[in-house]
C-alpha cells in the first residue's frame, strides 16, 4: 500500500466521527481510538437529531452526498459507508471543517450493515453511482438485488425509501425489474436527470467525482426512488 494510501487511512482514522470495522466475525464498529463502541440504537441522539430522518450512503466514495444532504438539511442525520476509507477521508474532512455534527462516516463491507443499527432506525438509504457489477452471475453483489433489499429491510422504519442514481442502464433496467417483482411502489422516477429542470432538491446540486466524469462524457444520468416494503 502505497504512503499516501496509508496517510489518508489514517487521516480518515484520526476524526472523531468517523468509524469502521472489517472483520465478519466481529461485527462491532471501532472509534478513532480503536476502542469496539455500539451506538446501534443511538444514533440519532448522537449526530444530534430530535425530529428529522437518518439517512444513509451507501457505497459513499468520497461522501458528497452525505457532506452535501447534511448542510443543506441540518435536521436530518446523514451516514456515508463505504470499504475504501482513502475515499472517505475527503468527506469526511469537510465534515470536520464545516463542523457538521450531524454526519458520520463508516468504513465497512455492506453486507455488515445490519449489526450497526437496531431494526427501524434508518429512515432512508442514498444508493449513488455504485457499481452496477454487469456479470449476471455477480447479480447478487448489486446494491438494490434483493438480498440487499432484505438486509435493508432489518434496520429501516417501514416507511423508508431507496433513492438510486447510476449512469448504469443495465442496473437501472435491473432494480425497476426488482421492484416490479417485489410489487413495491414508486415515488420518483427519472430516466434522464439533467434533461430539464429538477423538483428534487440535490438530484442536480449535488454531483460525485464520478457523475461530473459521467457528465463530461455525455452519458445519461438516471434516478428512481421507492418504497423499501410493499
Amino acid at each position: 500500500m502505497g504512503k499516501d494510501k496509508l496517510k489518508k487511512f489514517a487521516k480518515y482514522k484520526s476524526i472523531p466521527f468517523c468509524y469502521e470495522n472489517l472483520s465478519f466475525d466481529q461485527p462491532q464498529l471501532l472509534d478513532s481510538q480503536n476502542q469496539a463502541v455500539s451506538i446501534a440504537g443511538h444514533w440519532k441522539s448522537n449526530l444530534g437529531i430530535t425530529r428529522g430522518d437518518l439517512i444513509l450512503e451507501l457505497a459513499c466514495g468520497k461522501g458528497e452526498y452525505t457532506v452535501g444532504m447534511a448542510e443543506h438539511y441540518p435536521e436530518n442525520g446523514y451516514i456515508g459507508v463505504d470499504i475504501k476509507g482513502a475515499r472517505m477521508h475527503q468527506g469526511a474532512g469537510f465534515v470536520d471543517e464545516k463542523k457538521l455534527s450531524n454526519a458520520a462516516f463508516i468504513r465497512s463491507r455492506i453486507e455488515l450493515i445490519e449489526h450497526f443499527f437496531n431494526p427501524g432506525e434508518v429512515d432512508g438509504i442514498f444508493i449513488i453511482f455504485p457499481d452496477p457489477f454487469l456479470r449476471n452471475r455477480s447479480a447478487s453483489r448489486r446494491l438494490t438485488s434483493p438480498p440487499f433489499l432484505d438486509r435493508y429491510r432489518k434496520i429501516c422504519g417501514p416507511k423508508a425509501t431507496i433513492r438510486l442514481k447510476t449512469d448504469s442502464p443495465e442496473l437501472y433496467e435491473y432494480t425497476l425489474e426488482v421492484i416490479h417483482e417485489q410489487k413495491l411502489q414508486i415515488n420518483h422516477q427519472i430516466n434522464d436527470v439533467y434533461a430539464g429542470p429538477c423538483s428534487l432538491w440535490g438530484l442536480q446540486e449535488i454531483q460525485t467525482f464520478y457523475e461530473a466524469m459521467h457528465l463530461e462524457a455525455k452519458k445519461t444520468i438516471m434516478y428512481v426512488e421507492f418504497n423499501l416494503f410493499a
